[in-house]
């Protein structure tokens, strides 16, 4: 039940994309991909599909999506832009709540994926893919378990929490 309204909510984000007209002259929202104004979780989430399954979307969705979501101008959109669109992400809103990482007011499985993938970072010795400040909001906000370390048992507490706020949104 709750996979459907998830899928109907991203679908629903893909149609609004390709449905929204192209403006030489518009000013946008670096990462708006759904171009609503704001860049938010919708359009994160729309920005991962979009770099795990780019070939099921239109040619349409394909430049929208490749003109707001390429953050380095590189020319694709690959984990890179989804990095750097996060980092962007994460300076919104400085009022966060333990695992919410990307201080977008929801725990949610976008906290959970970029806890794993420091967990993954930082056990493949690759500390200085982060800056001392991501170090940093990782220990604070990531740290559900409140341990010594930031890993995969707190993605997965981080989970639960999104799980049983959904629970309790659909009650």
């Amino acid at each position: 039940m709750k996979a459907k309204k998830l899928l109907s909510l991203l679908s629903a984000g893909i149609l609004a994309v390709s449905a929204m007209p192209m403006c030489a002259n518009a000013e946008y929202v670096m990462g708006d991909v759904n171009q609503d104004g704001v860049f938010n979780n919708l359009d994160i989430e729309i920005i991962i599909d979009f770099y795990y399954n780019e070939w099921k979307y239109t040619d349409e969705e394909f430049i929208v999506l490749k003109k707001y979501a390429d953050a380095n101008n590189d020319g694709y959109v690959n984990s890179e832009d989804v990095k750097l669109l996060t980092k962007m992400y994460t300076d919104y809103d400085a009022e966060a709540q333990i695992g919410d990482v990307n201080h977008d007011g929801y725990v949610d499985c976008i906290d959970a994926t970029m806890v794993m993938v420091y967990y993954a970072a930082l056990s493949s010795y690759n500390y200085d893919w982060y800056t001392e400040e991501e170090h940093a909001n990782f220990k604070m906000y990531g740290n559900v378990y409140e341990d010594e370390y930031v890993d995969a048992l707190d993605a997965t507490m981080i989970s639960v929490i999104y799980a049983e706020n959904a629970i309790q949104a659909t009650e």
